[in-house]
């Protein structure tokens, strides 16, 4: 296994994007391989890829309540009701599956309640992972990395409410 992580630093003064990050990523793994090339070690095949965005996001976003998830993810409601045995949930947890093209792999979407580290104040933590690798060889490694930076980026615009996308929503370390 081969992991290259970044995360967001308080640090830094500019958030870098993507193709920063993975211009790093490939500088690292040719190193890598270069290390692997000089003391005569076979290089591994590839069996698959991977691409994770962890997001958090504040519940002060949604009142502080689980209940309002809907004004994160409006594709999820908690129904109010005053005569509910089950009125607002303690803890969330959503988990999905969605084929990316041309038989890339799949985008697994994970959603659920969390904790702010640095604030200790109630959060809801939305990860997006692309696994997979072309089954059939014809495209390469960064061609793959770009379908799942897409997948991810457009999935995240799809799942998520329009006015946390333009606001300082990722508060979650």
């Amino acid at each position: 296994r081969f992991l290259f992580n970044w995360r967001k630093q308080d640090v830094a003064p500019v958030y870098p994007r993507f193709e920063a990050v993975f211009s790093r990523f490939m500088q690292t793994f040719e190193i890598f391989g270069a290390f692997l090339d000089k003391n005569e070690i076979v290089r591994p095949k590839i069996n698959q890829l991977e691409l994770t965005y962890i997001n958090g996001i504040d519940r002060e976003e949604v009142n502080g309540q689980i209940k309002s998830i809907h004004s994160i993810l409006p594709d999820l409601a908690w129904r109010e009701s005053g005569s509910r045995l089950l009125r607002e949930p303690e803890h969330v947890a959503l988990n999905s599956s969605f084929l990316l093209p041309e038989n890339l792999g799949r985008l697994h979407l994970a959603a659920g309640s969390a904790l702010n580290v640095k604030t200790g104040r109630p959060a809801l933590r939305l990860e997006l992972t692309a696994r997979g690798i072309n089954a059939t060889g014809d495209s390469s490694i960064e061609e793959w990395f770009a379908v799942a930076h897409e997948w991810i980026v457009k999935a995240f615009a799809d799942v998520t409410d329009e006015g946390l996308q333009t606001g300082p929503w990722n508060k979650y370390e």
